[in-house]
């Protein structure tokens, strides 16, 4: 009886040394508390087996791992493509430093245009870069386009019968020829122009 009571003590006094025996908790957790000696046991060999995963989490191999959706549709590492890019912009750009472009550059074409009005505010107002007037009675006239970026040619060229009448923008000047003022084409003329800013163009043949 007596070395009955002295192992019994003997094991006691060996747990108060080393901690609280270490517990096993299995399942889903809600409250838990760990132990004295702060080991938790989730259970022997199954690392975080038992841990329900949220959304966008998924649990393999023991590891918890996030999963993140682009905006693309693609699960995993979220990379920026360059095919990224021309998907959402729809085209492949071709203007990036040191690229070349060979070949001709196409304008936008209005090849069958007819004249109006006899001012500024009932003209036709011009919407390509390369315009054939066709059909120009007499003092009719065209007008070009507003808010022009310094890069861009205008192109008129007159295959009707009359003069044609050729308007700047609004409150803006060909040359010096004064605000609003219109030049002429001859028959069978063309003119470019050229708005360096919103109020001053530039005409060349």
């Amino acid at each position: 009886m007596m070395r009955a009571l002295l192992r019994l003590l003997v094991g006691l006094a060996c747990l108060a040394a080393t901690g609280a025996m270490a517990q096993t908790y299995v399942g889903p957790l809600q409250r838990t508390e760990l132990p004295a000696n702060n080991t938790l046991i989730m259970s022997t060999g199954k690392g975080l087996a038992g841990i329900t995963p949220g959304a966008g989490l998924t649990l393999s191999g023991g590891s918890l791992t996030a999963n993140v959706t682009s905006v693309l549709g693609r699960t995993g590492a979220v990379v920026l493509l360059g095919a990224d890019v021309t998907t959402a912009i729809g085209y492949t750009p071709v203007n990036r430093a040191g690229d070349v472009v060979t070949g001709f550059l196409g304008l936008t074409t209005a090849a069958s245009l007819s004249a109006a009005g006899t001012d500024a505010g009932s003209a036709t107002v011009l919407t390509a870069q390369h315009n054939v007037v066709t059909s120009v009675a007499a003092g009719t006239g065209v007008r070009l386009p507003t808010g022009l970026d310094p890069t861009i040619l205008i192109v008129v060229v007159n295959r009707g019968a009359n003069t044609l009448t050729v308007y700047p923008p609004p409150s803006a000047q060909v040359e010096a020829f004064g605000v609003n003022a219109p030049v002429g084409i001859a028959r069978g003329g063309q003119a470019s122009f050229r708005c360096t800013a919103p109020t001053q163009c530039y005409a060349g043949s």
